[in-house]
C-alpha cells in the first residue's frame, strides 16, 4: 500500500510539471468579415447615392476598380473573380496551408502556373508558340511547370502545348462550365484572370 502512494505521488507532480512546460496552441487565424454596423452604414450611404442622383458614377468606378486588379468588365465571372480578389485582399480569406506538392497529380494551380508564366513571356511581344519554346528550354523552371528533367526540350514543348490547348478547350466560356463541381471559385478565377493576359495575343498554333 505505501508503494502505491509513492508512486501517485511521483506522478502527479510530473504531470503537472508537463502540463505547465507545454507549449500554448497557437489560435487560427480566422476571416476579418464585415461587422452588421459596417454593412448597415455602407447601405445608408448608398441609398444617399440614390437619393441625390449620384449613383451612377458608382458604375464607373466599379469598372476602373475591376481593371486595377487585373480583369475584364466585360467577362460574365468579372464580379465574381474581383469579390474573391477583394476577399482575400481585405477579409483575409483563402490563407492556404503548407502542403507536399511533389505528391500532387497536376491540377489548377499547375495550370496556372504555366498561364502565369505565357503571360510573362508574351508581355515581351512575342508569340505563344515562341514562348512554349522558352519554357520547355528553360531548365530553371522545369520543377515549377512540373515537367521531367531527363526528357527532351522537344519533348518539353510538346507537353506544354498539349496542356495549354487542353485548358483552352476546358476552360474558354468558363461560364459555360459553372456546373463542373471538380473546379472551385479559386481556380475559375485564377484560370479567368491568367486567360485575360493569354489572349491579349491572338496567335494560334
Amino acid at each position: 500500500m505505501m508503494r502505491t502512494r509513492n508512486t501517485a505521488r511521483r506522478v502527479i507532480p510530473l504531470r503537472e510539471t508537463v502540463r505547465k512546460s507545454a507549449k500554448p496552441r497557437a489560435k487560427k487565424s480566422t476571416p476579418s468579415f464585415p461587422a452588421t454596423n459596417q454593412l448597415e452604414q455602407v447601405i445608408s450611404r448608398l441609398q444617399t447615392l440614390v437619393s441625390t442622383g449620384e449613383a451612377e458614377k458608382v458604375d464607373e468606378q466599379l469598372e476602373q476598380l475591376l481593371r486595377s486588379l487585373g480583369l475584364d468588365p466585360a467577362s460574365p465571372a468579372a464580379w465574381r473573380d474581383g469579390f474573391l480578389l477583394l476577399a482575400a485582399l481585405y477579409c483575409g480569406v483563402g490563407k492556404p496551408r503548407r502542403t507536399n506538392r511533389n505528391a500532387e497529380k497536376l491540377s489548377a494551380n499547375d495550370d496556372f502556373v504555366l498561364l502565369c508564366e505565357m503571360s510573362r513571356l508574351m508581355k515581351q511581344g512575342i508569340t505563344q508558340e515562341q514562348a512554349l519554346h522558352r519554357l520547355a528550354a528553360d531548365r530553371s523552371i522545369a520543377q515549377a511547370l512540373r515537367l521531367n528533367p531527363e526528357s527532351s526540350n522537344v519533348q518539353h514543348f510538346e507537353t506544354l502545348k498539349k496542356r495549354l490547348g487542353a485548358m483552352k478547350k476546358k476552360f474558354v466560356g468558363l461560364e459555360s462550365a459553372c456546373g463542373d463541381v471538380s473546379i472551385g471559385t479559386v481556380e475559375k478565377a485564377l484560370i479567368d484572370m491568367a486567360f485575360v493576359e493569354v489572349g491579349k495575343n491572338k496567335t494560334r498554333f
